[in-house]
């Protein structure tokens, strides 16, 4: 009797309905206005990473995330963009810690350090607010930028992420402290 119910099933019946392939497929990307102006089409976006953002372009404090399924490989930078537009970039490879520390002052909320080993020991301090989505896609290496406020653009709402200071420090390597 067993036997006769289980022969009723089939695994076509039993398999999700859709897959991540057709998933995938239907996924069709919102155009990046400064992808579109560098001439790259909607569904070319999917595969790229965002542009570094320009001076006059609406203000985010970082990236979209990247979809490594879409992309096929980790980013290999991550680009810090002052208020300024000037930009520099660390090697995701290099990049040891990222921990959160107290701010400088009181009443300063904590800051996030991201330390990369290279021929030199740097320190990113970011600084700002709500940085928590900031630590968890750094640390998942998902971003490729994070953007310092511009002067002049204030974020009405408190829930928006916003990034006040970019700092870099060099680090002794013998004693771990900043170099002054």
């Amino acid at each position: 009797m067993d036997g006769d119910v289980l022969s009723k099933f089939k695994v076509a019946q039993i398999r999700p309905r859709t897959s991540p392939g057709d998933l995938a497929e239907s996924y069709t990307p919102s155009a990046s206005p400064a992808a579109s102006a560098l001439g790259i089409d909607q569904m070319e976006q999917s595969i790229y990473a965002e542009p570094l953002p320009r001076l006059g372009e609406d203000y985010r404090a970082h990236a979209k995330p990247l979809s490594r399924h879409r992309l096929g490989v980790d980013p290999k930078m991550l680009h810090f963009v002052d208020r300024l537009g000037w930009s520099e970039g660390y090697a995701f490879s290099d990049l040891r810690r990222v921990s959160w520390k107290p701010g400088g002052k009181p009443g300063d909320g904590p800051v996030l350090v991201l330390r990369f080993v290279e021929a030199v020991v740097t320190d990113i301090v970011v600084e700002g607010r709500n940085l928590e989505a900031v630590h968890t896609l750094v640390s998942e290496a998902s971003i490729p930028w994070l953007w310092e406020q511009p002067e002049g653009i204030f974020m009405t709402k408190d829930s928006d992420v916003v990034i006040t200071r970019i700092s870099s420090f060099l680090i002794d390597r013998d004693s771990g402290k900043r170099k002054t």
